[in-house]
């Protein structure tokens, strides 16, 4: 949005008035396309004390994921599809800009879990199945179950960590 006024000109020179263009303020939301170094984002925005941030649905894609769907002050929050390059992706809930919630993640490998999450991490009910289609249902902490089918990285110990497991055996 535009709006033009004349300003006088040097009359001497011209003889004529120039016209200068002002811009005018943003509104305090919109819909828009924007680009960034981070990546290009098409959807709602809003203003937060002077500042646009994302807020509302949209799309933000960078070169590692494509995410659709809800924001809130720039974070990912409600629900909303994260698609890697690698071609895995989660669909479900996120929560200040990270995965919590009810969802679902394909895996690059070919296996998914389905189930509850909480900081990124599979958290609380959920199945796992492989590629070849075993599952498994039960209770996952912090990333973590007792299921025989899902590789699980178990967390070297540290010295006192490890002098504390073995006074306890």
């Amino acid at each position: 949005m535009n709006r033009k006024s004349s300003a006088p000109q040097d009359k001497q020179k011209r003889g004529k008035a120039a016209e200068v263009v002002e811009e005018d303020p943003l509104p305090d939301n919109g819909n828009d396309t924007f680009n960034s170094a981070d990546g290009k984002y098409e959807g709602e925005w809003k203003k937060f004390e002077g500042t646009i941030k994302r807020h509302g649905l949209g799309k933000f894609t960078t070169e590692q994921f494509t995410y659709e769907g809800e924001f809130s002050e720039d974070l990912f929050n409600g629900k909303g599809v994260l698609q890697y390059q690698d071609g895995s992706y989660y669909k479900g809930e996120f929560r200040n800009g990270k995965i919590c919630g009810q969802g679902e993640m394909l895996f690059p490998n070919g296996s998914r879990y389905d189930g509850q999450w909480y900081d990124g991490r599979m958290h609380g009910i959920g199945t796992f199945y492989t590629k070849n289609n075993q599952q498994w249902s039960g209770y996952w902490c912090h990333g973590m179950s007792t299921c025989p089918i899902f590789p699980q990285i178990i967390p070297k110990l540290n010295e006192e960590e490890e002098e504390e497991e073995e006074a306890y055996q």
